[in-house]
């Protein structure tokens, strides 16, 4: 049995995704959009307590797969979740840590 072609491009792409939320400052990010609908790099930076330059970094590469969107007022320059499967995945992600979180803690009793 394999895979078709078709359904190994998909899970190309899902991997390279899954190897982007795996990196803990950028999950961070995506974390800080979810919870405040939108922000700018240096409210990043702040809240995050990173580099200006590992916050862009990081910006980029969520950019570059459409997790987040940006937008320019002037010199400043806010970033957002927008994406409805960017967000549902995020929050089915922070669901299940939740779930293992509370049961793994529940298992040790």
């Amino acid at each position: 049995m394999e895979l078709s072609e078709e359904i190994f491009l998909k899970e190309q792409e899902a991997l390279k995704i899954a190897k982007l939320l795996a990196n803990d400052l950028r999950l961070q990010i995506l974390c800080l959009l979810q919870e405040n609908g939108a922000a700018t790099v240096t409210e990043i930076m702040t809240a995050l307590h990173a580099e200006q330059s590992r916050v862009s970094h990081q910006l980029s590469a969520l950019r570059e797969y459409q997790m987040i969107s940006a937008t320019r007022e002037g010199r400043t320059i806010t970033y957002a979740l927008t994406d409805p499967h960017m967000m549902e995945l995020l929050q089915d992600l922070l669901d299940h840590a939740n779930h293992v979180r509370l049961h793994r803690n529940h298992n040790d009793i």
